[in-house]
């Protein structure tokens, strides 16, 4: 199993939705199509050709948010 493999199953597995490290959860997004589109502020906007956007934000400690996690693994996983 690849590297890429592993973090997406860890994504998918939803063991980690508050310690999930932002720089994972945006390497998953560009592995699964997405490309970021802008920068505002601290929201990376991110878009793909047939599935929702995505806005993410990290955390003060570099995590990912939770519920930006959870959002994205239900895309994903439709």
């Amino acid at each position: 199993m690849s590297t890429r493999e592993k973090l997406l199953a860890k994504l998918l597995a939803g063991k980690a939705d508050n310690n999930f490290a932002f720089g994972v959860l945006v390497a998953v997004l560009v592995h699964s199509g997405y490309r970021h589109e802008r920068t505002t502020g601290s929201h990376m906007i991110f878009r793909h050709t047939t599935l929702p956007m995505v806005n993410v934000q990290k955390r003060n400690d570099g995590k990912a948010k939770g519920y930006q996690v959870r959002q994205i693994r239900d895309i994903l996983s439709k």
